[in-house]
Parts: structure tokens; C-alpha cells; sequence
């Protein structure tokens, strides 16, 4: 499933993937379960095409980190977000990144 993941760039690829991780949070289940990373991989693909709408991409965050807190999940919450192709988020995220006094890594 990695090796797949690393050729996930045709907009109907992410659609597929992307459908894998809406269903199986509907209850579908697959022959196979997906691990975090790819689910991330995923997330990341598809924040970064333009084919899909704001709403779209909070949806299948919101299914992607439901249950996920740990350190990884909140570095892939912000590369989403800098992916966002809005001047105000390049700004905040740019003020966070140069901000001696911010508590992350």
C-alpha cells in the first residue's frame, strides 16, 4: 500500500483514496485497513490539489484526525494547513514558524 500511496497524484486516485477513508468511517469495510501514515499521505494529497473545495477537505480531515492527538497528527494538521492557498493562513502560519517565543517544535 506505500509503494501505491507514492504515485498518489491523478485528482481521481486521491478521490479513491479519500472515498476509502469516508466510507470506512461510515462503517464500509475494506479488505485491508489503512495505517495513520498513509492515512496522512492521503490528507496531504489532497490538501494540496485544487480539485476539491474547503468543505471537502475539512470532511476528510475531520475523519482522518477524529481520534488522532498525538504529535504526528498536529504536524500534518499544520502542512495542511500551509497548503491552504489563502494569504491569510501563509501569514499565520508564517508568524507561528518565526516566533522565538512559541512552544513548538
Amino acid at each position: 500500500m506505500d509503494k501505491a500511496l507514492n504515485f498518489l497524484h491523478a485528482t481521481k486516485h486521491i478521490r479513491l483514496f479519500s472515498d476509502i477513508i469516508l466510507q470506512n468511517d461510515s462503517g464500509k469495510q475494506w479488505p485491508f485497513e489503512l495505517k495513520n501514515t498513509q492515512k496522512y499521505t492521503i490528507l496531504k494529497a489532497y490538501y494540496s490539489s485544487a480539485e476539491f473545495t474547503s468543505e471537502e477537505k475539512a470532511s476528510l480531515r475531520d475523519a482522518v484526525m477524529k481520534d488522532d492527538n498525538n504529535d504526528e497528527a498536529k504536524v500534518v494538521a499544520v502542512q495542511c494547513d500551509s497548503l491552504v492557498p489563502y494569504d491569510t493562513v501563509k501569514e499565520a502560519l508564517w508568524a507561528e514558524i518565526t516566533d522565538a517565543e512559541t512552544k513548538e517544535a
